[in-house]
């Protein structure tokens, strides 16, 4: 596979783990009742399905490059309950932010 293919599929998997958690900080910030995109976050960094496990393994990739402390699976737990806690906000946040980052760089390793 030629390095345009490996970033453009790694763009796709950065971009789509993104979107969603955009998506669940948007429902938590508009304290929305039926917090959809929430629930298929919780479900990606708590199931064990084959799909949920490769973006679980994106995200802690890129969070072991960044030296960045969220744990997956408690944020999969906090996100499921009635309450968020506000820790989980910030954690989301924090994806957010490196999900940017890589989505950047890469763009700019498909630009070369």
């Amino acid at each position: 596979m030629s390095d345009t293919g490996l970033y453009s599929n790694w763009y796709e998997r950065i971009r789509t783990i993104a979107e969603l958690v955009d998506q669940a900080l948007l429902e938590l910030q508009a304290k929305e009742p039926k917090r959809k995109s929430s629930m298929i976050l919780k479900d990606v960094l708590t199931k064990p399905s084959t799909s949920a496990k490769l973006s679980r393994q994106v995200l802690t990739m890129l969070l072991r490059d960044a030296h960045a402390d969220v744990n997956l699976p408690k944020l999969g737990v906090d996100l499921s309950s009635q309450d968020v806690p506000e820790g989980a906000i910030a954690d989301l946040e924090k994806l957010a932010e490196l999900l940017e980052h890589e989505r950047a760089n890469t763009m700019a390793q498909l630009r070369k």
